[in-house]
């Protein structure tokens, strides 16, 4: 059995094929990156861990009177399952704001460090676009400025991807490329 193959037509329709895959207009690779908001979002701001595995760290007692509401001016719930609970973050009691209200987070006491506690940081993190296709990052310079700082003041890397995320990315990609060549 003898088979021609005509190696320019071969090559040229691989070549189209090919650019059609790296098109940035075709947003191939804006399934991968949108997969992997949310696991890098429940990593960081849920289970509180770095890009290493390790966790970013955790929260003074001073801070967590912040995040929790709970002030020793706190109003109390009086009855009922709460009881005891405060019911408000009491007022200030120094500085320009002194005697207004402040502001309850309606956070938990658990101490590891999830970076959120007016969410905007986390609500912030989306699939942007860059040059040549699309990546993970802020919208908000002032947000992608906290994280470069939480970066830098940490021991471990928070928002660079584990070797789980990006083995899952390189498989995603490797999957959808396929699937774009064998059309």
């Amino acid at each position: 059995m003898k088979v021609t193959i005509d190696t320019q037509q071969f090559g040229e329709e691989l070549k189209a094929k090919l650019a059609n895959v790296i098109d940035p207009q075709k947003e191939l690779f804006r399934e991968v990156v949108t997969d992997l908001v949310p696991m890098v979002h429940d990593r960081i701001h849920i289970e509180g861990k770095a890009a290493n595995g390790s966790q970013i760290g955790s929260y003074s007692n001073a801070y967590m009177k912040v995040r929790t509401g709970n002030y020793d001016n706190s109003t109390r719930v009086t009855r009922g399952k709460n009881k005891g609970k405060a019911k408000d973050a009491g007022t200030a009691t120094k500085g320009k704001n002194a005697g207004a209200a402040r502001n309850k987070y309606n956070r938990t006491a658990d101490t590891k460090i999830i970076l959120s506690l007016t969410r905007q940081l986390e609500n912030d993190y989306a699939v942007i676009g860059v040059e040549g296709g699309y990546g993970i990052g802020f919208n908000n310079e002032h947000n992608a400025d906290k994280a470069r700082w939480n970066d830098e003041r940490g021991h471990a890397k928070v928002y660079d991807l584990t070797a789980e995320e990006l083995e899952y990315a390189t498989q995603k990609t490797g999957e959808l490329i396929a699937k774009e060549l064998n059309k």
